[in-house]
């Protein structure tokens, strides 16, 4: 029998591929996305809309793999998967070498101190996300 959780990796792989095939690159997109199967707007999606949203971003994946993915996304485990805990998940799985460069510009941004070394107001000031 196979161990899915070792396969997580491969799996969110599969996810951020099909998600990237559809031209779903940014936060907004995502939003829109996880909104778009969130039927009732309550800012979860229950298993069976988690899986309609896979579906129809062209991620097909066995059983086990469907429930190894929700249980990675559903944080407090509480048998759905949040907004919140969606773009958590998508934010934080960097891989080393993108993880590493993060790292770098923060250390740029606060001259290596870990904070700031101007007001933030002025960063925000400076600040394009496009």
């Amino acid at each position: 029998m196979a161990d899915w959780r070792n396969r997580l990796e491969q799996i969110i792989n599969k996810f951020k591929f099909q998600l990237n095939a559809k031209g779903i690159d940014s936060i907004d997109q995502l939003m829109e996305v996880f909104s778009s199967y969130d039927k009732n707007g309550d800012k979860v999606l229950d298993k069976l809309e988690f899986e309609a949203m896979l579906a129809g971003l062209g991620v097909f994946l066995s059983t086990q793999e469907l429930r190894t993915l929700n249980n990675h996304f559903d944080h407090n485990k509480d048998g759905c998967v949040s907004y919140d805990e969606f773009i958590q998940t998508m934010r934080t799985d960097m891989s080393d070498a993108r993880l590493a460069v993060v790292k770098r510009a923060w250390s740029e941004v606060t001259n290596g101190r870990g904070d700031f070394g101007f007001p933030v107001d002025e960063l925000k000031a400076c600040y394009r996300a496009d």
